[in-house]
């Protein structure tokens, strides 16, 4: 479980996110959080997209899981 609330209709209202941090600063781990949200309402059926550019590859795994996931309970 993630300790904080962003409402997603707040991001919805610009065209990017950058997030940026020290290390082991959770980056990552928001942006998870970000992109499970966004999947549940992709596959909702809302007209959503989401591209991910990550250096290191560490959520592309972290979207495959996670879409596996939601697939699953779907």
């Amino acid at each position: 479980d993630v300790p904080y609330r962003i409402d997603l209709a707040d991001l919805f209202a610009t065209t990017h996110l950058w997030i940026t941090g020290a290390t082991f600063s959770g980056k990552s781990r928001l942006a998870g959080a970000l992109i499970e949200q966004v999947l549940r309402l992709l596959l909702a059926g809302a007209p959503v997209a989401v591209v991910v550019v990550a250096l290191q590859g560490d959520l592309i795994s972290v979207v495959q899981r996670t879409l596996g996931a939601l697939l699953r309970r779907a």
